[in-house]
């Protein structure tokens, strides 16, 4: 995957030299690179809130440590499918005897980031058919069908995630022994708790689309509804192609020439608006979390 997407970008971007880079940032309005970059200690600060709620019935964590936590996953995170060693990382502030308590936490965590992509996905689909301009007509065609699926997978999810069934099942079930007495610690999420995790992931969602919007507007005009309507499509499609993080500096770049290349953006500015946000919200949390790691024992 990420070496088809490098090929594709290199495809759409063989044309374009350094001196087209130059230019391209030389007319560039910084400001909302800048404001871009604002944005990426609140999204830092929403996941690591959400981190310490989760975490509230086995540990307390102050904010700084949860924050340290989440950057640490970062760093984990850039080399393992789907970001899955994110959890890898927050385990490192994390006791080992309340290690399988933190592991449903995470995934609890996960779920709720995951749950908002889909949600905001089935907006960007209603949005483009209002919105969107010049959409190729097969397409149109079939956004209500993938809609529909979409809207039925979403409601599932969104069960799965409320509902409480999944516990009496670890407790029932003999290979998941070793989770048996963490069972207390993490059946104690109410729905309020459920809930606020949720609308922090919402709120996230919310900044880091903010962030692509910006950087697409440092280099030119666009319609912001347009553009938010594509973003969430870029962002489901991204979430639900297995790949490591690493790779999304491929995959997120390649879909986004793909979906955003009927809005009057050049390929250049639409492989440099992604790819900036990658390193902003990517890149800086990962190597601040390597230094963080390195500073940091394990907790025993």
């Amino acid at each position: 995957m990420f070496a088809l997407s490098i090929a594709f970008i290199i495809w759409r971007l063989q044309n374009e030299g350094p001196a087209a880079f130059q230019a391209l940032f030389n007319h560039a309005k910084t400001l909302y690179f800048l404001a871009a970059l604002v944005l990426l200690p609140i999204n830092l600060a929403i996941e690591a809130k959400k981190w310490q709620l989760l975490c509230r019935p086995f540990q307390n964590l102050s904010m700084n440590t949860a924050t340290k936590a989440i950057t640490a996953g970062s760093a984990y995170s850039m080399f393992t499918p789907n970001r899955i060693g994110d959890g890898l990382g927050r385990f490192h502030f994390t006791p080992k005897n309340k290690i399988p308590a933190a592991g449903y936490a995470f995934a609890m965590s996960s779920s709720a980031q995951f749950i908002s992509t889909l949600l905001f996905g089935c907006l960007g689909f209603g949005l483009i058919k209002t919105f969107g301009q010049h959409e190729p007509t097969w397409w149109l065609a079939e956004q209500k069908w993938i809609l529909a699926l979409l809207l039925g997978f979403s409601i599932f999810v969104v069960f799965c995630y409320f509902s409480s069934y999944f516990l009496p099942i670890i407790q029932r079930t003999r290979f998941l022994r070793f989770l048996h007495k963490h069972t207390a610690a993490i059946q104690g999420y109410s729905l309020s708790q459920k809930t606020t995790v949720l609308l922090l992931s919402l709120l996230r969602y919310l900044v880091f689309s903010s962030q692509f919007i910006l950087l697409l507007m440092g280099f030119h005009e666009l319609s912001i509804f347009d553009a938010f309507a594509r973003i969430n499509l870029i962002y489901l499609f991204s979430t639900l192609i297995p790949t490591l993080a690493l790779a999304e500096l491929g995959l997120r770049e390649s879909l986004s020439l793909v979906l955003l290349e009927n809005m009057g953006l050049s390929d250049l500015e639409i492989f440099s608006s992604a790819f900036l946000l990658w390193v902003i919200n990517l890149m800086l949390p990962a190597i601040y979390g390597h230094f963080t790691l390195l500073q940091k024992p394990r907790l025993s």
